[in-house]
């Protein structure tokens, strides 16, 4: 299940019934995207909450949470930081994509910084590389996207079929 969560993040995590809605989706084994900014230290407070009331809800951070394009800025240190607090839950993993909607004319080297971030943070096991398709033509195709994180990222043959592939397969028990 998915929720454009954005905006109404934390008011939404901290209502009862999208609480209980949540627990359902826990019993059922199913998981949550939830699509936010990192940079919304509440909404993350709030996911905090929910995630230590229902350890058993597993949650797929949608789009990398939103990365700041510059890693020298306070909202990335604010991205960074709300990333390491997520990442002491075990049933949090985070999928990285939609870099066009930062940045139109993104580069290998911005996916790496974010993507070195994420597993330097959480366990490769919890990094998920995908795309934002069709919105992901404004920037590149479909084939340079995959060819760019298969090919052009350095990542050894065990890692990249790990975040393509296998950790997609685990996450949403394909």
């Amino acid at each position: 299940m998915r929720h454009i969560l954005d905006d109404d993040a934390q008011g939404l995590l901290t209502t009862k019934r999208f609480q209980q809605h949540l627990a359902l989706l826990a019993k059922h084994g199913l998981s949550f995207d939830a699509q936010f900014s990192l940079q919304d230290i509440s909404a993350t407070q709030a996911l905090c909450k929910v995630l230590e009331n229902t350890p058993e809800l597993r949650i797929i951070i949608n789009h990398g949470g939103w990365p700041p394009t510059s890693n020298t800025s306070a909202a990335w240190q604010v991205w960074q930081q709300n990333l390491t607090l997520l990442a002491q839950y075990p049933q949090v993993a985070i999928k990285l994509s939609d870099w066009e909607m930062q940045n139109r004319t993104y580069s290998r080297n911005d996916i790496q910084r974010v993507l070195v971030t994420c597993l330097e943070t959480m366990a490769q096991s919890r990094v998920m590389l995908a795309s934002n398709f069709p919105l992901n033509t404004f920037s590149c195709s479909y084939a340079e996207l995959w060819r760019t994180y298969t090919a052009q990222l350095g990542l050894s043959d065990s890692t990249s079929e790990l975040l393509v592939h296998k950790n997609s397969a685990f996450w949403y028990q394909f």
